[in-house]
């Protein structure tokens, strides 16, 4: 795995969390 595509997928992972945590 390239650290671009570990950083999009943690990046995308901390956003949906962050939205989900703010949400709920």
């Amino acid at each position: 795995m390239s650290s671009a595509v570990a950083k999009r997928l943690a990046g995308k992972t901390v956003l949906i969390t962050g939205a989900s945590s703010g949400i709920g």
